[in-house]
């Protein structure tokens, strides 16, 4: 038996028998993910310990937050002051949830496989979304395959300039407090538009490449995915639901609809036209990949 085989064979044996399903929410961040996990783990036949594991990017490529598998690796040598301090900074319970998730085999995923199963009560179905898994590479989805002899992925997208505007306001809205200097001089809008056009302009920027649909979509599609792409702007409808629930072989999947998240002060802030014709030529490639690979299915709002 190949090494690859073994290794498969391996995998299969991480979760009990009477798991039938794994599901993993990869993206697209800032696309209805969090309200997706809650409708998931709602389901009477679903288990979901925690939405974002962050196990995937951090084992590999692009590696985020990588200090922390540091802090519990190493052969046992003690981690450097500003590892710990990393560590701990990242982890809401760094002695528990890390080292019950990270082991000294970023290999095997045992860890992995146990932590999304802790809790579980007899749920067919064990899932997790982590948004920042759209940054995965396609050996990374392959290797997410193996875990499970059933393993299915949900990838959600929304409009590529809406998501990389309300992405960069995610990532400064904890600056923009009523208290700040940027807000108390009225400076708040310009800097978001700038950081904006700042990320249109670099493609190693992680927003930008999270609206990079194309790229995550091919990764998928070329490590064998089982795979259904949804669009936010379609997502809350009882039609979408539906066919979700079919994919996940998840019956009775019902949704709430009414359920919004407020964006605080960045939530306010409007991006000028100018701004989003910048950034909308900058991800023509992406409109054009997903018009040509979706169709009709290609909500109304993309085409404007």
């Amino acid at each position: 038996m190949s090494r690859i085989a073994t290794k498969v064979e391996l995998s299969h044996g991480l979760f009990d028998r009477d798991v039938r399903t794994v599901v993993i929410g990869v993206g697209a961040q800032k696309s209805g993910t969090t309200w997706l996990a809650a409708q998931l783990a709602r389901h009477v036949n679903v288990h979901m310990r925690e939405k974002e594991v962050h196990y995937w990017d951090v084992v590999r490529s692009p590696y985020i937050r990588w200090d922390k598998m540091a802090w519990q690796g190493g052969g046992g040598t003690s981690p450097t002051p500003r590892i710990k301090k990393l560590a701990r900074s990242f982890m809401r319970k760094p002695k528990d949830r890390g080292e019950e998730l990270f082991g000294a085999d970023p290999v095997s995923h045992v860890d992995y496989a146990n932590f999304l199963s802790s809790g579980r009560t007899g749920q067919a179905v064990v899932s997790e979304v982590t948004p920042a898994y759209s940054l995965c590479s396609a050996s990374t989805f392959a290797e997410m395959i193996e875990i499970h002899p059933d393993v299915r992925f949900v990838f959600l997208m929304r409009d590529p300039v809406d998501r990389l505007w309300s992405g960069v306001k995610q990532r400064f809205r904890p600056l923009l407090t009523e208290d700040s200097k940027l807000v108390r001089e009225g400076r708040h809008a310009a800097a978001l538009e700038k950081a904006f056009l700042r990320a249109c302009d670099d493609v190693y920027d992680p927003d930008y490449r999270r609206s990079r649909y194309d790229e995550t979509i091919t990764a998928l599609e070329m490590a064998g995915a089982n795979a259904i792409f949804m669009f936010y702007e379609t997502l809350f409808t009882k039609k979408s639901i539906n066919r979700l629930g079919a994919f996940l072989g998840l019956d009775g999947l019902e949704a709430r609809f009414d359920q919004r998240v407020y964006g605080g002060l960045a939530g306010e802030v409007e991006l000028s036209a100018i701004a989003r014709r910048t950034a909308r030529e900058s991800l023509a490639g992406t409109y054009d990949y997903v018009r040509s690979r979706f169709g009709a299915e290609v909500p109304e709002q993309w085409m404007t």
